[in-house]
């Protein structure tokens, strides 16, 4: 019976001694199988067990935590206290994200890898990235001059960096992927030039040189939120959503300006934001704990924004404690010329208000910070205001405006400016031009009176003769123009007459618009 069912199962025996070969010829080459049940493929020799480990973790759906694996602490900054074992080479990196047998067997949550030290420059340049990649919590320090290179990479999935830390530039030129993550780490430079995402965010990250994202390109909405930065360069740029800033100075953790403060935040250099040329659906600066307090630990002393030639649809910042101040909300310096918006707003948490209603003191506030004598923005600020039909607000913005021209312009050329300004107001108040006749008319008659002459010339008070005298093409009484006047009264009023046409010269020129 034993010897039957032996050769009952000599063609199953049979079957393995074929299948076996097969399975492994059908292996590419210098690859072997991993343990049964694993279905994941070993990397090639020279691979470190951390690497192998790291690969099984991908290849079975889990996340990669070397900090938890391998021990040491959780601070990238603390690398050099990292155990050995938390290293990762490039080259591992290359073949599981663009060797076919490797990338084929990525699931599709992607790679996620926490805690990695990347002792060498990791360059992707050029490849094509088919799944999410997650390189969290991890240093990445280069043998070059840069720490990561991502030139003109094709990325379908999300890149997330949070948390990492860089020792040497990152380049990312040119990249494309459904969104970016930059949050929470530390950089030397980033170049995000001619960039293109649906999302991107650089949130709570220090970055101690440039940032330049100059023509980059984001679909849906961008944030860069309590982040230290201190060149930023977005010329011409397009964000199809919301751009964000709250605070390119401010610090994590800070307090809103009705909660007490425990310490004293530290300060930053200078900085500044070139936004020239950009095109942003919404430009949003701040929120309600942020701007009123400690400006100069949200911008820094002498920051700059540069918004020439931009073009927003809506214009939104945070709300001041007093509205009446000039808001530190932006920085104190800002570039406007040219710089267009369709809609003016406010936000703070849930509520969205209109920053139209804000007082004429604000908007000269904000204007003024403005380098340069550019007119631009103090007329589209004021045509953003008739369109609402507030037109003395408007009109109030317009006087502003020459009231920085008087100022920027050297003598004996505000000569000019200083009697516009004096007659009518620059034309937007012409009633200037009522007093001063009044006055004129008044001092006219009491005049007339001293001198006697009113009376000597049956006038005893004068009033109608001095307004005669004063306003041209205007004739009362016949009489007036025979009086013959004796003593220093005479010359008085061959300057009260002159002075007459000079009002109504500028009083024709400010109704006109000559003078606007």
């Amino acid at each position: 019976m034993l010897t039957f069912a032996v050769l009952r199962r000599i063609p199953n025996l049979l079957l393995w001694f074929v299948a076996i070969p097969a399975i492994l010829l059908d292996s590419p080459p210098g690859f072997s199988q991993t343990p049964a049940g694993s279905g994941c493929l070993k990397l090639p020799s020279g691979a470190s067990e951390q690497e192998q480990w790291t690969w099984d973790r991908i290849c079975a759906g889990q996340n990669a935590n070397l900090q938890l694996q391998y021990g040491g602490t959780d601070d990238p900054k603390d690398a050099q206290n990292w155990p050995t074992q938390r290293d990762l080479s490039r080259r591992f990196l290359v073949t599981i994200l663009l060797n076919d047998s490797y990338r084929n067997s990525i699931p599709p949550r992607g790679i996620v890898i926490l805690g990695a030290h990347f002792p060498e420059t990791i360059d992707l340049s050029y490849a094509k990235l088919g799944r999410d990649l997650w390189l969290r919590q991890s240093r990445f320090e280069g043998d070059n001059a840069d720490s990561l290179l991502m030139l003109k990479t094709e990325a379908s999935g999300h890149l997330d960096f949070d948390g990492s830390v860089f020792t040497k530039g990152v380049n990312m030129g040119g990249l494309h992927a459904d969104s970016l993550y930059l949050t929470n780490g530390s950089f030397v430079s980033v170049w995000l030039a001619d960039a293109k995402f649906n999302l991107l965010r650089i949130n709570d990250t220090t970055v101690s040189k440039s940032l330049e994202m100059s023509n980059l390109e984001v679909a849906t909405d961008f944030e860069m939120l309590m982040s230290t930065l201190v060149d930023v360069h977005l010329r011409s740029a397009k964000v199809g959503g919301h751009l964000e800033m709250e605070g390119p100075r401010n610090i994590k953790g800070s307090v809103c300006p009705n909660q007490e403060r425990k310490a004293p935040r530290p300060t930053y250099p200078s900085q500044s934001v070139d936004l020239s040329g950009a095109t942003v659906g919404t430009l949003s600066f701040g929120s309600s704990c942020y701007g009123p307090f400690d400006a100069p630990n949200n911008w820094g002393s002498g920051a700059t924004l540069i918004l020439a030639n931009a073009s927003v649809d809506t214009l939104q910042d945070g709300l001041c404690a007093n509205e009446e101040s000039d808001c530190p909300v932006w920085p104190e310096h800002v570039e406007l010329a040219g710089f267009k918006y369709l809609r003016l707003e406010s936000s703070d948490a849930d509520k969205i208000l209109d920053m139209a209603p804000r007082s004429v003191t604000w908007w000269t506030g904000w204007l003024g910070r403005q380098r340069g004598r550019s007119a631009q923005p103090y007329e589209f600020l004021a045509a953003r205001f008739m369109e609402l039909g507030d037109k003395e607000k408007a009109e109030d913005i317009l006087y502003a405006e020459k009231n920085q021209e008087l100022k920027n312009t050297p003598f004996p050329g505000n000569t000019k400016l200083w009697l516009e300004r004096l007659f009518i107001g620059y034309g937007y108040r012409t009633q200037y031009s009522l007093i001063w006749a009044a006055g004129f008319v008044l001092l006219g008659a009491s005049l007339l009176r001293l001198s006697r002459e009113g009376p000597r010339n049956k006038m005893p008070y004068g009033f109608a003769f001095s307004f005669d005298m004063l306003i041209p093409l205007v004739r009362l009484r016949e009489y007036h123009y025979k009086v013959d006047l004796k003593g220093w009264i005479r010359y008085y009023f061959y300057f009260h007459k002159l002075m007459g046409f000079v009002l109504a010269s500028f009083l024709v020129a400010g109704l006109s618009g000559l003078t606007k």
